[in-house]
């Protein structure tokens, strides 16, 4: 069975894998693969607490905050390692505590590897003020390791729910304007002025 997702996405991962252990597919079972995303709105707040609620009913609610994070890790085997250790967590219960396990390892050194990303790209990143149809845009350019951007992005409309902001990467760029999330084609190299940044938007 092919499972094909986009880097990053994180709540397409559960809702597949939670559908998958549901049908009681097994790990060997299943081929996964990741794409780039496509441009458009991101998904609403809404199918992603649905999946938050349902996954908690399955497995610990403590194991997928440490898979959201691992997820974003750029590891090729992501999808399969993470999906495998979800199906032996609900075989095996007490794995989730056996801090010698390979495999929970490997998961937790990528989840921790991506949360430093995070909390250091939070003290590097300049936005410049951009003033674009007439109203002020916070733009921002990072070149993160692992699959980021989005996550980076939707934590800083969080703790800025009234600033409309873009972060760029190349991996891909956030787009935040009033409250409505977006994605847009990647951007390889960081303007260096307001001008160069209207140019990008401009695209």
């Amino acid at each position: 069975m092919d499972v094909q997702l986009h880097h990053g996405d994180v709540s397409g991962f559960r809702l597949s894998a939670l559908q998958l252990l549901g049908h009681q597919v097994h790990p060997a079972a299943i081929a996964w693969s990741a794409i780039a995303p496509l441009a458009g709105r991101l998904a609403e707040a809404g199918p992603r607490g649905e999946v938050t609620r349902l996954g908690a009913s399955v497995v610990p609610r403590s194991f997928l905050r440490l898979t959201d994070l691992a997820l974003l890790h750029t590891d090729p085997q992501r999808f399969d390692l993470l999906y495998r250790l979800l199906w032996r967590i609900v075989h095996e219960p007490r794995l989730k505590d056996d801090l010698g396990d390979y495999d929970m390892q490997r998961v937790r050194k990528m989840a921790a590897a991506v949360r430093r990303e995070l909390q250091s790209l939070k003290g590097s990143v300049n936005f410049i003020d951009v003033v674009c149809e007439g109203s002020s845009l916070a733009c921002g350019w990072i070149d993160p390791h692992f699959y980021t951007t989005e996550a980076f992005a939707l934590g800083y409309a969080r703790s800025r729910p009234e600033t409309d902001f873009m972060v760029a990467s190349p991996e891909r760029c956030i787009l935040s304007r009033g409250r409505a999330v977006h994605h847009l084609p990647p951007l390889a190299a960081a303007p260096r002025s307001a001008q160069e940044w209207l140019l990008q938007l401009a695209r």
